[in-house]
């Protein structure tokens, strides 16, 4: 194996368990969402749709253009967590709303 091989193949490992291991650190902000009773004011929803569909996206492009399995179940795992985010805390946002809409 050349050097550049060698650095793709080591680029490719590296890719592999960063956005392998990116899943569990969604647990934190998961957590963080069901906590909030402010009807998780400090998160993004605009933000988090965006991220979920580029994930959607992504597991997509990899399922049926590359047909790399590994790489859409890495994105299809993002895209889980980034739409549990962003459906927890539209939820609250929504409880919220009724919440004080009946006081």
């Amino acid at each position: 194996m050349n050097a550049a091989g060698g650095f793709v193949y080591w680029i490719s490992w590296l890719y592999l368990i960063t956005n392998t291991v990116r899943i569990v650190f969604y647990a934190p902000q998961i957590v963080a969402v069901c906590k909030a009773a402010d009807g998780a004011a400090s998160v993004s929803i605009t933000t988090w749709a965006f991220w979920t569909f580029a994930n959607l996206t992504a597991a997509l492009y990899g399922g049926l253009a590359i047909h790399d399995r590994g790489f859409t179940m890495i994105f299809l795992g993002n895209f889980v967590c980034t739409g549990t985010v962003t459906l927890i805390a539209a939820a609250k946002r929504v409880k919220l709303h009724w919440r004080t809409q009946s006081d």
